[in-house]
């Protein structure tokens, strides 16, 4: 399977069933961007800010089900991105983080797709042997 079909594939199990996009950019780079960054702020700077902390765990949860949706994939032999042994969700959202703040023109792409840019990038499967 051809990356770019198993992100669209991804993005259906990513995308949040029943939400609604109403011109907010909840289903964006630019919300996901938002979330994210709320996520590295020290537990502190959020205590008492509850959206503060809402924001943070729906990042983590959003990038730590997308990773294991394509480890459910890729248990059918077919691997989208490869991250080695030991990557934790925490460092997978590090790695969002970053791709987002790297790509600002991106941001109205929906954000299963730039999560799944954003790994495959840092994590690319090596070529199969033909």
């Amino acid at each position: 399977m051809t990356p770019i079909v198993l992100v669209l594939s991804l993005s259906l199990f990513a995308g949040g069933a029943g939400e609604t996009v109403d011109g907010t950019g909840m289903r964006t780079g630019m919300r996901l961007l938002d979330y994210c960054r709320e996520s590295q702020r020290p537990a502190a700077r959020t205590e008492g800010r509850p959206l503060e902390s809402i924001k943070a765990a729906f990042c983590l949860g959003y990038i730590s089900g997308f990773s294991e949706a394509e480890a459910l994939i890729a248990s059918a032999n077919t691997d989208f991105y490869c991250a080695p042994d030991g990557v934790t969700h925490g460092q997978e959202v590090l790695i969002v983080l970053k791709y987002l703040e790297d790509n600002p023109e991106r941001l109205d792409f929906p954000r299963s797709i730039l999560v799944g840019a954003a790994l495959a990038e840092a994590f690319p499967c090596p070529p199969e042997d033909k």
